[in-house]
């Protein structure tokens, strides 16, 4: 199984391994969308409406980020090319960090619900603990990876990091919330509080990050179309670089 083609490739081929991945992604918010979809329509849900209009937002980034690494893919033969040929890479990423701004909007319509309408995810048994740990794996490993690919030049895969951190945010947010209806179902001012709490600051980080991808992606595809030089990495930025070289 190791040495099979599509595993080999998997493992050696960063851009494959992001493809893979984003089909995934792309499968799953069109079930979620559906799903909400139709439960909204069934019984007027605002709520129902708004996960829909999230998840079906959520995969249209996706699909934006996999046509442009398969283009990417055709256009760039090899990753160590020229730094102004990234354009390629750097238009989608500035795209991708616009269509978040917009996700992070219909994110706070959803914790608006949250904090005044009471609203919550509910998890039976011990689902509800599986979800947190998996909303923790989401957090951390798509924090490794945005990290990652950012330090190894990536935009596109950086930006598709980027998109499974807004969404591993949104998972927490919604672990807490069901949290709070099991252990404490009749606080309903401790639950307002706690999620008026934990959404602003996940709408905060949420809007930080879209806002420093768009002003990065415009600075890049600037010096890019300019074939200005990029700029010299210091302090903590160029010691973590070295780090990752000296392993590779």
């Amino acid at each position: 199984i190791i040495f099979h083609p599509f595993v080999m490739r998997y493992v050696g081929d960063p851009y494959f391994n992001g493809e893979v991945g984003l089909c995934v992604g792309i499968a799953t918010n069109f079930v979620f969308a559906a799903v909400n979809g139709c439960t909204g329509v069934m019984y007027r849900s605002p709520w129902f409406i708004a996960l829909s209009i999230y998840y079906v937002l959520l995969a249209v980034i996706r699909v934006t980020i996999f046509l442009s690494i398969h283009k990417q893919n055709h256009e760039m033969a090899e990753y160590d090319v020229a730094s102004w040929e990234r354009v390629v890479e750097w238009i989608p990423y500035r795209r991708t960090g616009i269509l978040l701004f917009g996700l992070t909007a219909s994110m706070t319509s959803m914790v608006i619900q949250m904090i005044f309408d009471d609203r919550a995810f509910i998890y039976p048994g011990y689902i509800l603990y599986v979800f947190l740990v998996f909303a923790v794996y989401l957090i951390v490993g798509s924090s490794f990876n945005m990290f990652k690919y950012r330090r190894w030049g990536f935009p596109s895969l950086s930006a598709s990091a980027a998109v499974s951190f807004t969404g591993a945010l949104m998972a927490v947010l919604a672990a807490q919330s069901a949290l709070l209806h099991q252990f404490s179902p009749n606080h309903t001012d401790f639950r307002m509080i706690m999620n008026t709490i934990t959404g602003s600051i996940v709408l905060l980080i949420c809007y930080a990050l879209d806002l420093n991808m768009i002003r990065k992606g415009f600075s890049e595809v600037y010096r890019c179309r300019h074939r200005l030089p990029m700029p010299e990495l210091r302090g903590l930025s160029k010691f973590l670089a070295d780090k990752i070289e000296r392993r590779d």
